[in-house]
This record gives C-alpha cells, structure tokens and sequence, in this order.
C-alpha cells in the first residue's frame, strides 16, 4: 500500500505506518527527489522521501532499501519503518513502547528488548555514515540525530 503524505500529516502518517503502509511520499517534493522517485532503486521501487521537518537532505526509500547520503543500505522492513519514525520524531526521545506501537503491525506481540535488537541492526546499518546516529537515552528510549554531511 502506499500514500502521499502532506507535511502537516504527521499522527495520519503514523495512523498508515500502523495500518501496514509500504511507502509513502512525501509533499512538498524538490525536483531531485521526485526524479529519484521516477527512477526508482530498482525497477519496481517506489522512493518515498521525508518532508523537509524530518530530515535537512534527501533520504529516498524503497522496498528494501534506504539511500543516505548517497550510501543505499539493505534494511529489513521492520526496521525501515523504524527509521522512518525515528526520523520523523528527529531529535526527540522515543520511547520503546511508542516505536512498538507506531511500528509493528501487532504491538501486543512484542517486547521492549526487540526494539533494542533492531535499533542495534540499524545502528550496525549505518556504522559507515558520520551524518547518522541513533542515540540511547538512559532509562528513556532513543534518540535519532541527523544532519548534513
């Protein structure tokens, strides 16, 4: 399934996300990031990238995949959806129990120390880029700090 998201459509995106969105894009749209989307990572990628709130410069996500600063890293699906809220809530603590219940389609299934393994998978992900980090907030959750190479 897949969406056009306004800016100003953050809790609708998150209402999405829950009800098993795929991909999304994002409005409003540059040029470069539209023509990504044409392109696509492979032949039936859809790009989606973040408004300009979530992140300075292009992310572009697909099926499988996610380009950072021109780096395209495999990501599980889970964990892409991870990133995706992570970067929505850019700079602010996120709680283990608001990823479980922003993310997994069934969050009564899953415990606190499976978010811990993913956000570590991601963190091994993105282990090569300087712009990239996601930050642990003792006793409170995690944070995602993203800024221009």
């Amino acid at each position: 399934m897949g969406a056009l998201i306004g800016g100003d459509m953050r809790a609708e995106h998150l209402q999405l996300i829950k009800a098993g969105l795929d991909e999304g894009i994002a409005r409003p749209i540059s040029p470069s990031k539209l023509l990504a989307f044409l392109h696509g990572i492979n032949p039936r990628a859809e790009a989606s990238t973040l408004p300009s709130f979530a992140a300075p410069t292009e992310i572009v996500f697909g099926p499988h995949t996610v380009v950072v600063s021109g780096k395209r890293i495999a990501l599980a699906p889970i964990e892409t959806r991870i990133l995706r809220f992570l970067l929505e809530r850019q700079g602010q603590i996120s709680t283990r129990e608001q990823l479980i219940e922003a993310v997994w389609p069934d969050p009564h299934t899953v415990e606190s120390r499976t978010v811990d393994v993913h956000i570590g998978r991601l963190r091994k992900a993105f282990a090569g880029l300087r712009n990239l980090r996601i930050r642990t907030v003792y006793g409170a959750g995690y944070v995602l700090d993203y800024h221009d190479p």
